[in-house]
């Protein structure tokens, strides 16, 4: 058995929309293409729309007020996103659904 592995569908899209932000690509235009992709299920597209959006959020709310890579890390926020093996995006530990009371 080989060391590598061949890279999911949905990770490819996810480093093609990385690629495209990074560039400035409106979030309209990514939005468009995500909602083309042929080879995707709903989840998936779902998924990468979220990943897209958190990317953009996040670089919209950096952009110009740190250098690359040194925005503070603030109590409680999220950490940097991990991905399964499919691509999805991975719960930190101890991010569990959280149900009501009676």
């Amino acid at each position: 058995m080989s060391g590598t592995q061949q890279p999911s569908v949905l990770a490819s899209y996810r480093d093609a929309v990385t690629e495209r932000l990074r560039a400035g690509a409106p979030f309209g235009d990514i939005e468009d293409s995500i909602d083309a992709v042929e080879d995707l299920t709903m989840d998936e597209k779902a998924a990468l729309w979220l990943f897209a959006f958190r990317c953009a959020t996040l670089r919209a709310t950096t952009r110009g007020a740190y250098p690359p890579g040194s925005a503070p890390v603030v109590a409680g926020s999220p950490g940097p996103l991990e991905f399964d093996t499919n691509g999805f995006p991975v719960s930190p530990p101890g991010a569990g659904v959280m149900l009501a009371r009676d």
